[in-house]
């Protein structure tokens, strides 16, 4: 079906917004009095602008499109690429073409341009994957964002034809103060994700919306195999950003309950449209998180304890040595993070190494110490080879117990005083356990340096 200029065009974007209970409009060009006239069911959610500044000097789009979106809960994405003008009901169906929302363009009254937009009822996952790509590549238009296009063009003023186009540069747009809740997969599981992927035509309306927003998140070609999509989408998903972060929560906690990841989600995130209603379906949102996590990392599970979902850390050895090496409380020295602790569990590790035992003399400590500390002096920039110091934090930590009071440790400033009151340094039997278990802690402890 097809809508022209100076008969349908209008009423024909109207009525596709009052017929659909959710709908993204992407336009170049966007005027605030055409966006009220087809916006009038309010079931706009997501519009996406291009909103270049020589746009917006040239006055072809309104700023003002900005406090609308606010008061009636749109959410605005920037993107200088864009081009397409389209109305897309978040599913399967969109009203294509060449008309921009003014009233030039899509406007059936006055001197308007002569534009043509058709109708598509039913889209494959290509194109759903298509639509979602520009929103992932799209700027969330933030009140800072916002503040500094309006500097921009007020500095610039109103301009007729410019010699070139005026933007803002790339790097200060990236920056994202929260993750957006659609950097959430919306799949049920990775299987129900690959078999849409291959097999679309035998999927339903829903889980291609679902698989077009996954495979567009994680940047997915077409024509991987199983294994080749696995492997994909597990680089893609453990090294995206709003996952790393949730992941270091969980190793932090080592264990959270539903409530806590999401009000850490909640904390986090932006609220952006989604596949899924963030609103309705919190809990199926969260389950499906918690299933691509564990499905693709082997340190994570989850159960169902007393009827709370809980996911939690599995902490191997290596991961145990690693929580240790993070939460140690490392001051600096001359700008750099003192390196002492960490060559002090060199020089632990070392020993148990060789002689396996929990109790280590000190002297022979020191002397693994000290030869560490010349080889990375350089490294160090420092020849404060002060072992004390470190091992009154580890004893802190509890990670060593030197057989002496609080007080006595507290007395003693230098490695001769030391020696005095301590001959032997007993590892805890968590630190003991995990040196003696690990086949190379060094190659571990070095990377924290």
């Amino acid at each position: 079906m097809l809508f022209t200029s100076g008969t349908n065009l209008e009423s024909s974007a109207i009525e596709f917004v009052d017929s659909n209970e959710k709908v993204t409009v992407f336009s170049a060009y966007m005027k605030l009095e055409e966006l009220k006239k087809i916006n009038r069911s309010k079931n706009i959610k997501r519009i996406v602008v291009r909103w270049e500044i020589l746009d917006l000097c040239r006055e072809v789009s309104d700023l003002e499109v900005y406090n609308y979106c606010l008061e009636n809960n749109i959410i605005l994405f920037r993107n200088t690429r864009l081009h397409m003008k389209a109305f897309w009901n978040d599913a399967t169906t969109v009203i294509f073409g060449s008309a921009n929302v003014t009233n030039r363009g899509i406007g059936e009254k006055g001197t308007y341009n002569y534009e043509l937009n058709g109708l598509q009822k039913t889209i494959d996952i290509d194109s759903i994957q298509y639509f979602n790509q520009i929103l992932r590549n799209s700027q969330l238009v933030s009140s800072s964002l916002y503040n500094r296009i309006v500097e921009e063009v007020e500095r610039i003023g109103r301009i007729e034809d410019p010699q070139e186009p005026y933007v803002i540069k790339k790097g200060s747009e990236s920056n994202q103060e929260k993750f957006l809740l659609s950097d959430l997969p919306m799949s049920r599981s990775t299987e129900d994700l690959f078999r849409t992927y291959s097999n679309p035509e035998k999927a339903t309306p829903d889980d291609l919306i679902y698989a077009g927003h996954d495979l567009a998140l994680y940047e997915l070609p077409g024509g991987l195999n199983k294994l080749q999509f696995d492997e994909e989408l597990k680089v893609k998903f453990n090294s995206h950003p709003f996952i790393s972060a949730l992941k270091q929560k969980i190793r932090h906690e080592q264990s959270m309950r539903y409530g806590g990841v999401l009000s850490w989600i909640q904390e986090n995130t932006t609220t952006v449209p989604t596949p899924r209603s963030w609103e309705m379906k919190q809990e199926l949102i969260v389950n499906i998180l918690y299933h691509w996590i564990c499905y693709f990392d082997d340190d994570f599970t989850w159960s169902t304890p007393k009827y709370s979902q809980v996911i939690s850390y599995k902490m191997n050895y290596s991961n145990q040595l690693e929580t240790i090496l993070e939460h140690l409380n490392r001051d600096k020295a001359r700008g750099n993070i003192a390196p002492h602790q960490v060559i002090l569990l060199i020089a632990i590790s070392n020993h148990v190494e060789k002689y396996r035992r929990q109790l280590l003399p000190l002297p022979q400590v020191k002397e693994i110490f000290d030869e560490i500390w010349l080889h990375k002096e350089q490294l160090f920039r420092s020849n404060n080879t002060d072992i004390v110091m470190p091992l009154k934090a580890l004893q802190r930590a509890e990670l060593i117990h030197l057989r002496i009071t609080e007080d006595q440790i507290q007395g003693v400033r230098s490695y001769n005083q030391l020696r005095e009151v301590v001959t032997d340094i007993e590892l805890s039997n968590e630190l003991f356990e995990i040196l003696k278990s690990l086949r190379n802690p060094q190659e571990i402890i070095e990377n924290h340096l």
